[in-house]
């Protein structure tokens, strides 16, 4: 079964918890959750009340936590992922899940990074298993993004955003997603 877009659910933006309904469908599924936040006191994130695991975080320079969480075969139907920030905090994001998706060990790499005072981000990962799509959570702190070369936005031109290779990267190998931006600092 191959690699396939299945929803992305709507970006929101809330002040402590951030509720967001998505609904999933279809079969081998997984789940994304990008989301950015003030500070770096994440309380809980959840997808139908079930606990999401962290890929990874990062801090924009002088600025919000980024970060990413996943959950292995998500309840279909629609649910809400809601995420649980420190108090008095402003948090940001959305979801997107996908089908076709290995069940076992669906994360074959993960990487972070920051960067500065430029406009493009371009995250470089060498996938290990053929058919492999990437996905990439970023959010900057000027204006909104836009795609590069081999890269899908999921979420709309934003300040947050998901995205993803749209295609099966075959064979494994380097491969990269591209965003880029007005100016300023991004992660």
């Amino acid at each position: 079964m191959a690699i396939a877009l299945d929803a992305v659910s709507t970006p929101s933006s809330d002040t402590q918890v951030l509720t967001i309904s998505h609904t999933c469908t279809g079969s081998n599924r997984i789940l994304f959750v990008g989301f950015h936040l003030d500070n770096d006191d994440i309380s809980s994130v959840t997808y139908a009340t079930v606990a999401m695991t962290q890929i990874g975080k990062r801090q924009v320079a002088g600025d919000k936590w980024t970060h990413l969480y996943y959950l292995i075969a998500p309840a279909t139907g629609a649910n809400n992922i809601v995420i649980t920030g420190g108090s008095s905090e402003s948090v940001a994001g959305y979801g997107v899940s996908y089908t076709g998706v290995a069940q076992i060990t669906p994360i074959d790499v993960s990487t972070t990074q920051a960067v500065t005072a430029t406009t493009t981000i371009t995250t470089t990962v060498t996938t290990a298993t053929d058919n492999c799509w990437t996905v990439l959570f970023a959010k900057n702190d000027v204006g909104v993004f836009a795609a590069g070369g081999g890269t899908t936005l999921r979420g709309g031109a934003q300040v947050n955003q998901m995205a993803d290779s749209n295609a099966a990267i075959t064979p494994a190998g380097s491969t990269s997603l591209v965003l880029t931006y007005s100016s300023g600092d991004a992660a």
